[in-house]
């Protein structure tokens, strides 16, 4: 079985962007679609328009998207060490293998917020959960987990952002769960 996926590789110089793209076309378990983006102004309307599965990146370039790159893991742009890593990853099948342990985590997380009557900012199906806290059950939570604050409402309450990874455990997310319902 062949996945279909559309990848974005976002990297200005063409001897870094061409050693990516050679290890991404020797995925064979893959049909993909490759998006070569060489310079920063394209890279806007190139992800509106094209809407990529994934985005490789050039981390010098993180200045201009701050939000749309995140540290620790969210990014891989070493050029052929990154390229080895996914190799390995999508043609065993781990990279999917992943991707859904961290769904399944976050939809732990998403049941304990229903539960527990904590609002969503936006619901989605993916490890992200956007969830709407007053300060009280922010400033609460930040002592002993680590999220995103996302935005602050007109009304006051904060909208924030949990995201779980191949590395969540489910008792990462019950201790998560077991706080938001003592705060119900």
């Amino acid at each position: 079985m062949s996945t279909s996926m559309k990848i974005a590789v976002a990297e200005p110089s063409v001897i870094i962007r061409s050693g990516l793209l050679s290890v991404l076309g020797r995925l064979t378990t893959l049909n993909i679609q490759i998006l070569e983006i060489a310079e920063i102004a394209q890279l806007g309307s190139a992800l509106c328009r094209q809407k990529p599965d994934m985005l490789i990146v050039n981390p010098a370039l993180q200045k201009d998207f701050r939000f749309m790159i995140k540290h620790n893991g969210g990014m891989i742009a070493k050029g052929r060490l990154g390229g080895v890593m996914f190799l390995a990853a999508l043609e065993h099948d781990d990279y999917f293998a992943w991707a859904r342990h961290a769904n399944e985590m976050a939809d732990i997380i998403r049941a304990g917020m229903e539960r527990a009557g904590i609002p969503f900012f936006q619901r989605t199906t993916t490890n992200q959960i956007f969830a709407v806290l007053t300060e009280e059950q922010n400033a609460a939570l930040a002592l002993d987990f680590a999220y995103e604050r996302w935005a602050t409402l007109d009304d006051g309450r904060v909208a924030v952002r949990f995201v779980t990874s191949w590395a969540t455990t489910a008792e990462d997310c019950r201790k998560l769960v077991s706080a938001l319902e003592a705060m119900a």
